[in-house]
């Protein structure tokens, strides 16, 4: 596997300064509080929606493109659908080639951190995560198991930087305090930044996946907060590495399984096997909790909805469909970012 690591020109000085510095691959201890963190992630699922929304509801252009691409993708997943019931189904492996960009303010991610988020990234997509005790008996009816999707780290670059960022968009070019993503259109760029710790909780989301279209290449990135990156010890909110997961599904054409809005069940996630819900949820859903809307038990343990990194295991077969779509070799939006093998 390739990969290209560059470093600040500091950073061997930053290396031996820090030797007292907080851990990087600690989970903060303000996790603890479940309000702060149910907000943290609230904040966060309903930025997605209203920027998705905003654009649908204010470029004309970008609406039409998204219908076409809607008719696609529901063409393809019924002709998957069809390979799968006649036993005809032989999906080529898709490959997509990843560089993270860490902004710090003092100490980098190690390299087994980004190393280890890179595999638990290729476990999630190859359904190789178990689920947590209490799931509902028909939990694993619709797993999708293997996506047949796969992750390759490319290059990690680093760039210390110690201002107070009031948004993650300014880490998207080196003008603005930032890192230039390398290859648009060809390459996963993933970004990770202390946004959240360094301000105390009063700004900043916990990630964020650009839809496909929604913006111009120099904006086409995920983002993931540091908190929330890496598999690290901890107390299963934000340290199992899932987060990128979810992110990626957001990149990868997926909404979260209410669809675009929550107030009512009319709306949905364009997802057939995905069961209508008005609800997203948060934190720790445990077993005396309902978890039922529109009629339906709501899948609460999918990658798409907000719980904690603990309970979330799995995309269903409608999903992996979706984000093959986009990323089809002839059609997909994101087929530039593709090694079909």
């Amino acid at each position: 596997m390739k990969k290209t690591i560059v470093m600040c020109t500091a950073l061997c000085a930053i290396f031996l300064a820090c030797s007292n510095e907080e851990d990087a691959t600690a989970t903060p201890t303000d996790l603890s509080s479940t309000v702060e963190f149910e907000n943290l992630k609230l904040r966060t699922a309903q930025r997605f929606d209203d920027k998705l929304n905003a654009k649908l509801e204010n470029d004309p252009e970008f609406a039409l493109k998204y219908a076409e691409n809607e008719a696609f993708i529901k063409a393809y997943s019924k002709a998957e659908e069809e390979k799968a019931k006649s036993g005809k189904s032989n999906l080529p492996i898709f490959t997509i080639k990843v560089v993270v960009n860490n902004i710090f303010r003092s100490r980098p991610l190690p390299m087994e951190l980004i190393e280890g988020q890179i595999e638990r990234l290729n476990e999630a997509f190859r359904g190789r995560l178990s689920g947590p005790s209490g799931l509902p008996s028909n939990a694993e009816r619709f797993n999708a198991g293997d996506t047949r999707i796969r992750f390759e780290l490319d290059e990690v670059n680093f760039r210390r930087n110690q201002r107070r960022f009031t948004n993650n968009t300014d880490l998207y070019a080196r003008s603005t305090g930032g890192i230039n993503p390398t290859l648009p259109g060809r390459r996963l760029n993933v970004y990770v930044a202390d946004l959240i710790v360094a301000s105390d909780f009063e700004i900043g989301i916990v990630g964020d996946g650009a839809f496909p279209g929604e913006g111009d290449p120099e904006f086409d990135h995920v983002f993931v907060d540091a908190l929330a990156f890496g598999v690290r010890p901890g107390n299963g909110r934000l340290n199992e590495g899932k987060v990128l997961a979810h992110e990626i599904g957001h990149y990868l054409n997926l909404f979260h399984l209410p669809g675009r809005r929550t107030e009512s069940c009319r709306f949905d996630d364009a997802v057939g096997d995905t069961p209508n819900s008005s609800t997203l949820y948060f934190g720790d859903v445990n077993t005396g909790r309902s978890t039922t809307s529109c009629g339906s038990q709501d899948m609460y343990w999918n990658f798409m909805n907000n719980t904690d990194d603990s309970e979330i295991f799995m995309f269903t077969n409608g999903q992996r469909n979706r984000m093959r779509a986009t990323l089809d070799p002839r059609r997909g939006l994101r087929r530039g970012l593709t090694n079909a093998r």
